[in-house]
């Protein structure tokens, strides 16, 4: 798996060693070594990305949760309380919003509005300037305007693309119960968005009994942050009015998701697996 900003260095003796880029693959590693049907555990490290031109490493207190195994909508549940449990303990709860995607999903959609394969990257970057907003606030509508024309003139897309693209964007995401059905509606019968579409009502259903519904969004137009995210995902953020300090609509504070998609090489059997990762330096300690 290609990392582009890990840090590699020389030793004296002439081999090259890499600086820990990330938690999750020695993870992954160890449960395949193990072979481990079910496990949970936490760890929080320092990670290691490469600064630019010849600056030191920067590091970062990276925390991880993670779920090998277990009932799939419950666990995934789980890590989206644990997260939020974490995040109360540094803000106010009601100030986060929760945005869930799932892979196959994302896939029906770029299908639905007709984006080739070979674009989706291009146009996933552009829509990444609405990952903070809420789905369906009045900032991320107004934000479809910068949008729209950027699409058109920077990546030359059919304007029908662009329509449908932007109906994704205002009908098919924002909260669950509303979002769901209109998705349903639009989208081909086909069996992995069925699934995919069933898996994110039972874990709203799950969210529900632990009174945290009302923060989650269907985001249908989110990436997933790490390309092995390949089923069910989520993003946490801060919202603006909530950090006056940010220079963005909002403060990115967890990412997660299932990566079943490690497993499958070295393992034929199913795995669930799902992570938090979490930047906990970036906290401020409350009292």
């Amino acid at each position: 798996m290609m990392k582009r900003n890990a840090v590699k260095l020389l030793t004296h003796g002439g081999d090259k060693i890499e600086l820990c880029h990330e938690l999750r693959l020695p993870f992954v590693n160890w449960v395949i070594t193990n072979q481990k049907a079910f496990f949970k555990r936490y760890e929080i490290s320092y990670v290691y990305r490469r600064a630019i031109g010849h600056s030191p490493p920067n590091h970062y207190l990276q925390g991880d949760f993670d779920i090998i195994g277990g009932a799939s909508a419950l666990t995934e549940a789980e890590v989206l309380k644990a997260t939020m449990d974490i995040i109360n303990h540094f803000f106010n709860s009601d100030s986060c919003d929760i945005h869930v995607n799932h892979g196959d999903l994302l896939d029906a959609v770029w299908s639905w509005i007709g984006i080739k394969v070979e674009h989706r990257q291009k146009v996933a970057e552009l829509l990444s300037l609405l990952g903070s907003l809420r789905p369906q606030s009045s900032e991320r509508k107004l934000k479809w305007v910068l949008i729209r024309r950027q699409l058109r003139q920077e990546l030359n897309l059919a304007e029908a693309a662009v329509n449908r693209l932007q109906t994704v964007g205002l009908r098919f995401c924002g909260a669950v119960d509303q979002a769901l059905p209109r998705l349903r509606g639009a989208l081909p019968a086909e069996k992995l968005t069925r699934k995919a579409l069933d898996e994110l009502s039972e874990l709203f259903s799950y969210l529900r009994v632990w009174r945290i519904e009302k923060r989650v969004f269907i985001d249908a137009l989110m990436p997933p942050c790490e390309s092995y995210h390949r089923d069910l995902f989520f993003q946490i953020y801060l919202r603006k009015e909530n950090n006056p300090a940010s220079l963005t609509e909002g403060t990115l504070l967890a990412i997660g998701g299932r990566y079943d998609y490690l497993f499958h090489q070295p393992w034929a059997r199913e795995y669930v697996g799902y992570a938090l990762i979490t930047w906990l330096i970036s906290f401020p300690y409350k009292q």
